[in-house]
């Protein structure tokens, strides 16, 4: 019991160290890894599982694209980055198995460690502020400047613990207020796609799932208590869900040639970058294998600065399917949404809300963000998908 103990403590760490920054989360991938190789000498065989094929192959696939790829340097760069889609699956997979309940232990340690991160930055905030006056430090990218931290992956984070906690056992007085503090945490982020997705995430399982339904039915009357007061007043969260209603303009974006003067949002730019991946592949006629892992970045430049948008240099496609599509072709997003599907069917199958909540968040993010080329979206993809797939039946 106390190994067990301790392998979920320290699977919540590694959880955790995501948050610290870059160097912290890849000594723990090291650590998992040695533990990994541990567990493979002690038990003198190693155990393969159905589960780690569609991940590896995804990961295989786009080691592939190496022969072809149009710039050799950052399909190797970017190989290095997805390292842990290949060696956290492969070794983690090793570690005693763990049930529901040192799962839900796992959620409920990173849930701490993501409050007490949020009281960090909250007191950082308010320091800000005392400077400045800006109330913007409360929110969004700046309430998360403490370590670095990206908003997005920070809220899908929060959005992952608040739905275990909701769902997978009847939370108690500690959990509620965990929730409570995460949900605030979460608004304060104002990330509109993770927001809209634990609705819809919630309302989906409120429907199908009648456990706990007092608990859930409270849940969603909360959450839509909070988003109607959000819309009521004035606040940097509304102005920005207002913001993306009163400039969509998809017929321009999709159709016009020159965006100097433009008032982007980010609706908008995501579905222009839409547009600048179709006329790639069209120009390289490059649908079946692609162009090769990360080689696209320099070709959409070029597409930027054709259309005079040289503010978003460096800007990725923000849309995970089309990046694939992009740079591993047709094939490579065949094989992406295989996984997704295959995520999908086993949570089903085996009625494991841990796997429905976790690519449920994850394959809605990937609709706005380029998940796998962040370590923070790559580790916490790897490590969740061998950690749920891992669990008891």
């Amino acid at each position: 019991m106390l190994k067990k103990i301790n392998i979920s403590l320290f699977l919540a760490l590694a959880l955790i160290s995501l948050v610290l920054g870059y160097a912290i989360s890849n000594i723990f991938v090291i650590l998992l890894v040695i533990i990994g190789i541990y567990y493979i000498f002690k038990n003198k065989k190693y155990v393969f599982h159905a589960w780690q094929i569609p991940i590896l192959l995804f990961f295989l696939y786009e080691v592939v694209t190496l022969l072809w790829t149009i710039n050799n340097k950052a399909t190797i760069h970017h190989l290095k980055l997805e390292l842990p889609i290949l060696l956290l699956p492969v070794f983690v997979s090793q570690f005693p198995k763990l049930d529901r309940n040192d799962i839900y232990k796992i959620i409920r340690w990173f849930s701490i460690g993501l409050i007490i991160y949020f009281l960090a930055c909250l007191s950082n905030a308010f320091f800000i502020y005392q400077k400045t006056y800006n109330i913007e430090v409360f929110f969004y990218h700046q309430l998360v400047s403490l370590f670095n931290n990206h908003a997005i992956y920070i809220s899908l984070y929060c959005s992952f613990c608040i739905l275990g906690l909701i769902n997978i056992k009847k939370p108690n007085v500690f959990d509620l207020l965990l929730i409570c503090l995460l949900f605030l945490f979460l608004l304060l982020l104002a990330s509109k796609n993770i927001i809209i997705s634990v609705f819809i995430i919630q309302i989906i399982i409120f429907f199908s799932n009648k456990k706990f339904w007092g608990i859930k039915f409270i849940a969603l009357l909360i959450f839509f208590i909070s988003g109607w007061f959000l819309f009521l007043y004035d606040n940097p969260i509304r102005e920005r869900f207002l913001e993306e209603l009163n400039y969509l303009d998809f017929s321009q974006v999709l159709f016009s040639k020159d965006f100097q003067d433009y008032h982007w949002t980010g609706t908008n730019l995501r579905v222009f970058q839409l547009r600048l991946g179709y006329e790639i592949l069209e120009q390289y006629h490059k649908w079946i294998e692609g162009l090769g892992l990360g080689a696209s970045q320099g070709i959409l430049d070029i597409c930027y600065k054709k259309y005079h948008c040289e503010q978003y240099y460096s800007y990725n496609f923000h849309n995970q399917y089309m990046q694939t599509l992009v740079e591993s072709g047709l094939l490579g997003l065949l094989l992406l949404i295989i996984l997704i599907l295959y995520c999908f069917y086993i949570s089903i199958k085996d009625k494991n809300l841990f796997i429905f909540i976790f690519i449920s968040l994850i394959c809605l993010l990937f609709i706005t963000e380029v998940v796998f080329f962040r370590q923070k979206g790559v580790i916490f993809f790897s490590l969740g998908y061998t950690i749920f797939f891992s669990i008891k039946k």
